[in-house]
C-alpha cells in the first residue's frame, strides 16, 4: 500500500557532498529545522554583502528562531510552516546571520539590494494540511513544541 503522506523532514541533517559545497555549521537558532551543512551559501563568502549579486532572504528571531529555544519552542507552528521554513533556510539566497548582523550594526543595508524578510511566527494557519480537517494533527510537535 502507498503511504498517505510524505515523510516529514528529519531534524538532523543527512550529510551529502556536492561539487561546489562547503561545510557550514548550524547558523540558525531553531533546532527543529533541517539544516544542510554541505550546501552552497554564497552570502557567507567574504565581501558578498557588498556585491549584492542576488536577493537576500532573511529570517527574524522573534518566534521559532529565538536565541533562547525554550522561548522558541513555546511558539506553535503548523507542519506546512515547518516545511516552508526548512526550504527557506536551505535556499542559496538565505543569509543565516543577516537579521542579527543588521540589528547589531555589523552589516549595513546595501542600496539596490533586495531583502526579503520572513517572520518566524505563525502566519499560515492551515487546518487541512497534511490531514484534511486535522487541526491538531497538523501542528508541528517536534521537540515537544507547544501545540
Amino acid at each position: 500500500s502507498l503511504p498517505t503522506a510524505l515523510p516529514m523532514a528529519s531534524p538532523t541533517p543527512i550529510p551529502t557532498v556536492g561539487a561546489n559545497s562547503m561545510m557550514t555549521e548550524r547558523l540558525i537558532n531553531d533546532v527543529t529545522l533541517f539544516w544542510n551543512t554541505t550546501m552552497e551559501r554564497p552570502w557567507l563568502e567574504p565581501n558578498a554583502t557588498e556585491k549584492c549579486d542576488s536577493p537576500m532572504l532573511l529570517m527574524t528571531d522573534i518566534g521559532w528562531n529565538h536565541p533562547d529555544q525554550n522561548v522558541g519552542l513555546k511558539s506553535n507552528r503548523h507542519k506546512r510552516e515547518m516545511e516552508i521554513f526548512t526550504a527557506l533556510v536551505n535556499h542559496p539566497w538565505f543569509h543565516p546571520t543577516a537579521w542579527d548582523d543588521i540589528e547589531s550594526g555589523k552589516m549595513k543595508i546595501t542600496k539596490g539590494c533586495n531583502y526579503y524578510v520572513f517572520a518566524d511566527v505563525t502566519e499560515c494557519n492551515d487546518s487541512h494540511y497534511p490531514v484534511y480537517g486535522g487541526y491538531l494533527e497538523n501542528l508541528d510537535s517536534s521537540f515537544n513544541r507547544t501545540a
